[in-house]
């Protein structure tokens, strides 16, 4: 189980667009992964072995499109911050905590235009999951919202840095046009 999924998915139980059928598989597993962490020993364990250079490599490989760009400098910026002495702490916080508001519990209020960049193979929250087909039809439905689907996986800016940023400086003098 990769820190990213756990990290980035806890909201599956309780948010409002995630299949009944997988709530009925998420409950119980954040459930005993919960009760897991708190067990110091347990929660040593996972992190050593959640933060080797190796496993946070997979991790990465696994959501890009782009492995190259899964290199040492990467690898270390995600790695060099776990060696602090709090780390493990907040590791076991991220993963225990509450997930927090989903962004279809507070999208609508946001009344400013929103630039949305989505990897066409990012696995973690495919275009045809939930999220995808939410922020695809809220870039239908609002004017102020527009979406952008590039050659990436979960991590767009990164994997397919060329491509996002050519989304984006486009929106953005879009937008300078119509606010000036």
């Amino acid at each position: 189980i990769s820190f990213c999924f756990l990290w980035g998915n806890k909201f599956v139980i309780t948010d409002e667009l995630t299949p009944l059928s997988l709530k009925l598989f998420a409950v119980p597993l954040f459930g005993l992964l919960d009760i897991l962490l708190k067990n110091q020993g347990f929660s040593t364990w996972f992190f050593e072995r959640t933060k080797k250079p190796e496993n946070i490599r997979a991790t990465l490989q696994s959501v890009y499109v782009n492995k190259e760009r899964c290199d040492d400098a990467l690898v270390k910026s995600i790695s060099s911050p776990a060696e602090d002495p709090n780390s493990l702490k907040v590791f076991v916080e991220i993963l225990t905590n509450d997930a927090g508001a989903t962004p279809d519990a507070f999208i609508d209020r946001i009344k400013m235009p929103i630039k949305l960049i989505w990897g066409d193979d990012d696995p973690f929250t495919p275009l045809s999951g939930p999220y995808g087909l939410f922020f695809q039809e809220l870039a239908r439905s609002r004017e102020d919202v527009s979406l952008s689907i590039i050659n990436a996986g979960h991590c767009p800016h990164d994997d397919n840095h060329v491509a996002a940023n050519a989304a984006a400086l486009e929106w953005l003098e879009g937008t300078m046009k119509t606010v000036s």
